[in-house]
């Protein structure tokens, strides 16, 4: 199985800090035999929002 980005967006919402501990959440929002949305977010440890990206993949079966 592989896949193809259909479509990405990222929202850069602030400048991330060089040397501060950072958390990264994603998840799988919908999914069918062709297509995957995800979402992710890029927060500080007090859940500051730094960025946030939502991404379409097509979702490639051998024949």
């Amino acid at each position: 199985m592989g896949f193809g980005t259909v479509d990405l967006n990222v929202k850069m919402i602030r400048p991330v800090p060089f040397e501060q501990q950072m958390r990264a959440v994603g998840e799988v929002i919908d999914r069918t035999r062709s297509l995957a949305i995800s979402e992710a977010t890029l927060t500080d440890m007090d859940g500051k929002i730094f960025a946030h990206a939502s991404a379409t993949c097509r979702i490639v079966t051998p024949s």
